[in-house]
C-alpha cells in the first residue's frame, strides 16, 4: 500500500510538470503571434507613410506648395492587412529657406486598446 501511494505522488509531480511546460510553451506562442502582428502592422504603416511621403513630395516639386499648409490636404484612412490606419500630413516652412519644406506624415492605428503612430519627414527642395 505504501508503494502505491508512493508513485500516486509520483504520478501528480510528473502531470505538475508537464502542466507547467505545456503551458508554457502556449504563452511563448501567443507573445510570438502578438510581436509578429506588430511588426506586421508597423511594416504596413512604414509602408503606407513612405508612399505618401513621395506623392506629397511630388507635389511640393510640382509647385503645389507656397506658403505653409498651402499642399494637397492629406487626412485619408486605408485598411490594411485588416487593420485601419489614418494617415495625415503636414507641410512647414523652414525659417531661413524659403524654398524648401518640410512634409511630415504620420499613421496612427489602434492595437490591443493602446494607440500607435508612425511619423516620418523629409526636407523638400521647392526648386532645382
Amino acid at each position: 500500500m505504501e508503494e502505491e501511494q508512493g508513485f500516486f505522488l509520483l504520478e501528480v509531480i510528473v502531470m505538475g510538470i508537464l502542466l507547467a511546460a505545456v503551458s508554457g510553451v502556449f504563452l511563448v506562442g501567443m507573445r510570438s503571434e502578438e510581436l509578429r502582428q506588430h511588426n506586421e502592422n508597423q511594416f504596413s504603416a512604414l509602408f503606407l507613410v513612405r508612399e505618401q511621403l513621395s506623392r506629397q513630395t511630388a507635389v511640393c516639386r510640382a509647385g503645389g506648395v507656397g506658403r505653409e499648409g498651402e499642399s494637397v490636404p492629406l487626412e485619408e484612412t486605408q485598411v490594411r492587412n485588416g487593420k485601419v490606419f489614418h494617415l495625415s500630413s503636414q507641410v512647414k516652412n523652414i525659417d531661413g529657406l524659403p524654398a524648401m519644406r518640410e512634409i511630415h506624415i504620420r499613421a496612427e492605428w489602434q492595437e490591443k486598446e493602446k494607440q500607435q503612430q508612425l511619423v516620418l519627414r523629409r526636407r523638400v527642395w521647392l526648386h532645382d
